[in-house]
């Protein structure tokens, strides 16, 4: 998934404009809970899906930090809908259909959607 910064990062000569995120977590993912303190955790998790380093995710801008969490949150979310067969009260709140119940795609599909909103609204 493709995720636009609001700020790009200049890095020497290049300028990082985007982030591409996988779809889904992986296990080594969750390592990223192994670091101390809750920041720390979510720029690892960060930088683990983006497939980047946690150098760069610690320059984002404070506003794509804060975008970026928000897929970090839902790919989680899409996790614990996927293993658990019951929805929890978070996955029922997000249930935009008002069935009781959201699937990992809807989750991701709605995030994407807002962050395309955003991205149009800066533009």
């Amino acid at each position: 998934m493709k995720f636009p910064l609001l700020h790009p990062i200049t890095i020497g000569k290049a300028i990082v404009s985007e982030l591409t995120f996988r779809d889904h977590t992986v296990a080594g993912d969750y390592l990223a809970f192994d670091q101390r303190g809750g920041v720390a955790q979510r720029i690892a998790l960060i930088a683990s899906v983006a497939g980047t380093d946690v150098a760069l995710i610690q320059r984002l801008h404070g506003a794509d930090y804060q975008r970026a969490e928000k897929i970090i949150d839902a790919l989680l979310t899409a996790d614990e809908v996927a293993a658990n067969p019951k929805p929890t009260a978070m996955a029922v709140a997000r249930d935009d259909a008002g069935t009781g119940t959201t699937s990992a795609e809807d989750l991701i599909n709605g995030m994407a959607d807002t962050i395309e909103a955003e991205v149009l609204k800066k533009k």
